[in-house]
């Protein structure tokens, strides 16, 4: 038996007749070929395979079945006595290449091994060009499986942008994306939190309780649990991609969210603006196209929501007086037509009042103006502090304020004006070191009235009423219903401290 050299076809005898096999093994290696036999070789190891059975012959149906069993392509020649050739048909349907009738005449073992061989190395060819063919067609479908989720992804994205360009408030923004993602990935919870003004907003699954949402939020505040606890006020050192937070390090720096939690920095050109946060109740994790649609996605939705916050500074700088905090006239003029309109169609009271600072000409002219501002800024503090939640308080002018009251009749304004009244009277104000106090007056209309048609009816109702409180001694609440019924339905005050406050009447309105 010859030793082995790399490239070298080897070729296993097998025979139960040692002078047989012996004689085989001589014409294989005459032939050019590696002999393996016995217990040192294998069929796995072999590439063609010579069995000699003196019997029926039908022994070859057991190594054939071993040969596929072991997952080997050796070329099998069986060689034994001629038993026709249905007998070697079977064999040949079975597997083997070609049988081999004994005695094998000279040349015939060799020519059989010679072409076995070559129909071996065309079926390897054409199985490893199966196999490129079928990895190919894998690579193909995988690719196509990925165009198609990129081209779902950019659908989605588009149809979002566009969404989001018909809306500037970002609630509404982000309700949009939890509704399109939350099937695509199974989400329980989608939210955002936004560092500058620090704001979240969370859309949830409807069978989501409001605990996981409450826990969710609190997550968000303290500015995700991919950021270390940071405080939200501030973008903390955000990470450049997406970070996947495990429940227990949520437990480090938040209450424990079970299920797979994404967290995903919202950036405007480079700089951190918030974060998107992505919850599952189940342990399945986020695959790889999932992360990559969601990163797509923060994109638009960074911008769409830098884009509504930057409306919304501009529509309340546009609508708040830059002195006292309160609503400007622009958004008083707004308010009250929609509250009247209200009031129309469902038939609720509506009541305004109009309140005007008592003597507040003389105090700036005294005091200067940079006192004044402080003393209306003053002022507008307090009559936050005496309404209602429900109730809006607006700077109307100068030193005159307009407070509307929707559902309220004027006996209940009646006791919100005399609330207000009396707690600015009672209040001690400084300036230049002197304490002094300051009263108001106030008129008070009510909606709907026969005699108020518009809203402008309305506003100059009350500013009638106002103009009585005013000629009338000051520090006293007046309404419309006084003048059309002639009843005395005013509330004095205490006398107008002008010793303390060194100011006199400068006029029926000042």
């Amino acid at each position: 038996m010859s030793v082995h050299e790399p490239n070298r076809t080897r070729v296993l005898v097998m025979s139960p007749t040692a002078s047989v096999r012996r004689v085989f093994q001589a014409r294989v290696q005459a032939a050019g070929y590696d002999v393996w036999s016995g217990p040192e070789g294998s069929a796995c190891d072999v590439e063609a395979v010579i069995c000699h059975l003196p019997g029926s012959g039908m022994g070859a149906l057991a190594i054939l079945q071993d040969l596929r069993d072991a997952h080997s392509d050796a070329c099998l020649l069986v060689a034994g006595r001629d038993h026709g050739a249905e007998r070697t048909a079977t064999l040949l349907r079975a597997g083997a290449f070609d049988y081999l009738a004994t005695p094998v005449a000279a040349g015939r073992l060799e020519e059989a091994l010679r072409q076995g061989l070559e129909v071996r190395r065309s079926f390897l060819q054409v199985r490893a060009l199966s196999d490129k063919l079928q990895q190919a067609n894998e690579d193909l479908a995988r690719e196509r499986d990925s165009l198609r989720r990129w081209n779902q992804n950019l659908v989605l994205v588009n149809d979002l942008s566009q969404s989001f360009a018909g809306t500037l408030d970002a609630a509404e923004i982000v309700q949009m994306v939890g509704k399109r993602l939350e099937p695509m990935l199974n989400l329980d919870l989608l939210g955002v939190g936004w560092y500058a003004p620090a704001r979240v907003w969370v859309h949830a699954a409807p069978a989501i309780d409001p605990e996981t949402i409450r826990r969710a939020q609190a997550v968000l505040l303290a500015g995700g649990a991919g950021a270390g606890g940071a405080r939200f006020a501030g973008p903390p050192s955000a990470p450049e991609g997406p970070v996947a937070a495990t429940p227990e390090a949520q437990a480090t720096h938040g209450p424990s969210l079970k299920g797979r939690v994404l967290e995903v920095p919202l950036r405007v050109a480079q700089e951190p603006v918030g974060i998107l946060r992505l919850q599952r109740g189940s342990e399945e994790p986020f695959e790889s196209y999932q992360v990559e649609l969601i990163k797509a996605v923060t994109t638009s939705l960074a911008l769409a929501l830098r884009n509504a916050e930057a409306h919304q500074q501009v529509q309340s700088q546009a609508l708040t007086d830059g002195l006292t905090n309160l609503l400007n006239r622009r958004a008083f003029s707004n308010i009250l037509t929609r509250e009247f309109r209200e009031a129309e169609r469902y038939r609720t009271p509506l009541c305004l009042i109009m309140l005007d600072v008592d003597h507040f000409k003389s105090v700036n002219d005294r005091f200067g103006h940079p006192v004044g501002d402080r003393l209306l800024q003053e002022v507008a503090g307090l009559i936050g502090q005496a309404i209602r939640t429900v109730d809006i308080a607006t700077r109307y002018g100068g030193e005159e304020f307009a407070i509307i009251l929707p559902r309220t009749d004027v006996a209940q304004a009646q006791v919100l004006a005399n609330r207000i009244r009396e707690l600015l009277a009672q209040q001690a104000f400084l300036a230049d070191s002197a304490r002094f106090g300051l009263t108001v007056s106030m008129g008070i209309a009510q909606a709907p009235d026969p005699q108020i048609a518009t809203v402008d009816d309305l506003v100059a109702a009350a500013d009638e009423a106002l103009y009585r409180a005013k000629t009338c001694g000051r520090n006293r609440v007046e309404t419309n219903r006084s003048a059309r019924d002639g009843a005395a339905q005013t509330m004095e005050g205490p006398v107008y401290q002008r010793e303390k406050a060194g100011v006199g009447n400068a006029g029926a309105r000042c």
